[in-house]
């Protein structure tokens, strides 16, 4: 989805921040129980004067040396908060207090958990942090409600068996304690979404904990951990994983499956090696592997396009890897990284500038050459290298390094700027002729040939030659319409030219074409973000995940697009959940009717994917053909649209919504659909097949 305007956009983020910020200490609870508007007593004699109607009870940092029992009086308490005091003990009448949901008692002296405790079957919330609890009483199962249990720095032993009732878990926080092993059972807690059992002794991971696949957020530093088994790469969701400070000497292959991890800790361990496969990580952002006895660093690492910071304290490679060059190159920021030849590589470019500066650029091209030598993808040194080559004359050569660039991973600002060094250098010699001559001389040797027409097209478009690019391309579709490739360059073209509905209708037909492949990969959000649907995946146990790649590669992989506000796109996603969730549908929210309408409109809330793509290809259909001044483009767009108004008049819009969705979404609905309605997929097909696309 877009956002029509910077006015739209920042009103839009300004709520988005106020949703998010609302959401306090026990919000959702008070959403849940009615008691949002209800006050928050922090005076127990003024709670005892109302004592029918107080829901909440905050007695935090009071110096209280007891459970005060006065408490009992408050029937309806449904928060109790008891924190940061000087109790001893939790009475036994604790049981009465019936319609108790949340209960945080942390940072007393607690010695022991009443066996009553158990009896307040409705209790949601549980904080015993920092205490002296040493045991959990077998009545502490029976709280099959438990979505929170926090009992860490807690002198705790043993974890019981019985944790596998609690099946409504989602945060178990039981760090520093004193556990050596943690129960097989724990894998049963398919819920858990965030776990800690940081700070304690334990040396074995249980066969079952690698069932907790729904897990984001996972805690294990600080012990004495030996191996990280294959099945690892099951619980996929994981976002930040800490396994520093442990006794791990290997790190499985398996480790790069994990592709939603983006914080991890390895630091402080016996690590000789690291997997290659690491570099599969590709929402990466945070990697610490200081103080290990690693020997190199993998060449993969170059592909961990989204890391923020790497930390390499304390490690001694010889000699120097060329891949830490282009991660830093990526802007990766290097902690523990001090070596000549790093600093080498910024002399170098600096001489090469001041060469340029004093106009003496001879001077600056072997200080340029031997500068890439030493870093191969230092983006920055090409482009200034290629620009020199340019001013001094050698279009052969800039032409040359410029195409070399491309090939690497960079903005969409140096993508623009060696596209115009290149174009330049290429039109200043006979290449350009030669080339297009050529593919002239090809094409009226077969002219039912697509293939030539198609690669002067794509010439074309290297030099970003838009219109003789699409006009081109066109040609090539019209000789021969199941040729894959011209319609995604189109598309390209379009996004580049932010002409949304031609990318839509472009792009649909090069999916419909080709279905696979690394093409399709990386458009498919940018058809999400378009047509305005949900860019979340709701999997078996409610997951969510995002498409948030926001470059397109060629068969090259070289870089032809780069979203210039891929933030904004995630903005956009974020809102889009916010619009879908119960406590944004009920809270008194107060936007003005001009900006809910904007939110109602650009993220339909209520529908699903593929009511969203059939609304919206169906306003394409109905609303662009008038306003397309470019002769050429109005060819180009009727070309497209009798494809799809025919479509959509033959009743096959929703076989085509499924087959499209279907590439990237994994939800049961859309398999179900596809099987349960096998004849009109059918009749969808042999319609598609018997389609005559026009030639004129």
């Amino acid at each position: 989805m877009y956002l029509k305007s910077s006015k739209s956009f920042f009103s839009v983020l300004w709520i988005l921040i106020c949703l998010i910020s609302s959401k306090h200490f026990f919000g959702q609870i008070e959403e849940d129980i009615n008691i949002g508007d209800e006050p928050v007593y922090r005076n127990l004699s003024k709670a005892l004067r109302n004592a029918d109607k107080v829901y909440k009870l905050n007695l935090a940092n009071m110096e209280l040396k007891g459970f005060p029992d006065e408490i009992f009086k408050l029937k309806q308490l449904r928060i109790l908060i008891l924190d940061s005091n000087k109790i001893l003990t939790i009475p036994n009448r604790i049981n009465e207090l019936e319609n108790l949901l949340y209960l945080s008692i942390g940072n007393n002296s607690i010695n022991e958990i009443p066996l009553t405790l158990g009896n307040l079957t409705k209790l949601r919330f549980l904080y015993l942090n920092n205490n002296n609890i040493s045991f959990l009483p077998p009545s502490f199962f029976k709280l099959n409600l438990l979505e929170d249990l926090f009992i860490n720095e807690n002198k705790i032993t043993e974890l019981p068996k019985e944790i596998q009732v609690l099946q409504k878990l989602e945060r178990l926080i039981v760090s520093n304690n004193y556990l050596e092993s943690i129960p097989d059972e724990i894998g049963h807690l398919y819920g858990l979404k965030k776990l800690s059992f940081a700070e304690n002794k334990i040396k074995i991971l249980p066969e079952h904990f690698y069932e907790l696949t729904n897990l984001t957020f996972l805690y294990l530093h600080n012990n004495y951990i030996e191996k990280i088994d294959s099945k690892i790469k099951k619980i996929n969701q994981i976002e930040e994983l800490t396994l520093d400070n442990n006794k791990l000497t290997t790190i499985p292959a398996e480790f790069g499956e994990l592709y939603n991890l983006k914080t991890v800790y390895l630091n402080h361990n016996g690590l000789i090696a690291l997997p290659i496969e690491i570099g599969n990580l590709f929402k990466l952002q945070n990697l610490f592997i200081g103080d290990n006895p690693i020997k190199e660093i993998p060449a993969g690492f170059n592909n961990l396009t989204k890391l923020q910071v790497l930390n390499i304290s304390n490690i001694v490679i010889h000699p120097f890897p060329q891949v830490l060059y282009d991660i830093q190159n990526n802007g990766t920021k290097i902690k523990g990284l001090t070596t000549k030849e790093l600093y080498l590589a910024k002399i170098l470019l600096s001489q090469a500038r001041n060469k340029n500066l004093i106009d003496n650029s001879v001077e600056a091209i072997p200080l340029y050459e031997k500068l890439i030598k030493t870093d191969t993808n230092n983006i920055v040194a090409m482009t200034e290298y290629a620009s020199t080559l340019l001013n001094l004359g050698e279009f052969n050569k800039a032409a040359n390094i410029s195409k070399l660039a491309l090939t690497k991973n960079m903005s969409q600002k140096n993508i623009d700027e060696l596209r115009i060094i290149y174009s330049s250098s290429i039109n200043k010699t006979t290449k350009a002729e030669l080339i297009i001559n050529s593919y002239t001389e090809k094409i009226k040797a077969d002219s039912t040939n697509a293939i030539p027409i198609f690669e002067l097209g794509k010439f074309y478009f290297d030099q970003q030659k838009y219109v003789e690019a699409k006009s081109t391309l066109f040609k090539a579709i019209k000789t021969d319409p199941t040729f894959a490739d011209p319609h995604f360059y189109i598309a390209v073209i379009s996004l580049s030219l932010k002409d949304d509905s031609l990318f839509i209708l472009a792009i649909l037909r090069y999916f419909s074409l080709h279905p696979e492949g690394s093409k399709t990969k990386t458009t498919f959000p940018f058809l999400l973000s378009k047509m305005k649907m949900k860019s979340g995946v709701s999997e078996k146990n409610g997951s969510t995940s995002y498409h948030d790649s926001y470059i397109i590669k060629d068969d090259n992989n070289e870089v032809i697009y780069k979203s210039e506000n891929p933030m904004a796109d995630l903005l956009s996603v974020m809102l889009v959940e916010l619009t879908r969730d119960n406590s944004y549908k009920k809270s008194k929210r107060k936007e003005n009717s001009e900006l809910q309408e904007i939110l109602d409109e650009a993220f339909y809330s209520k529908k699903n994917n593929f009511e969203i793509f059939q609304l919206e290809l169906i306003r394409i259909c109905k609303a662009i053909t008038n306003v397309v001044a470019i002769e050429q483009d109005k060819q180009i767009y009727n070309y497209y649209l009798s494809y799809y108004k025919s479509l959509i008049e033959n009743g096959h819009l929703e076989a085509f919504a499924y087959t499209i969705i279907i590439i990237r979404d994994i939800e049961t609905e859309n398999i179900t659909w596809l099987n349960n309605n096998a004849d009109k997929l059918e009749k969808f097909n042999q319609w598609n097949k018997a389609y005559k696309w026009s030639s004129k």
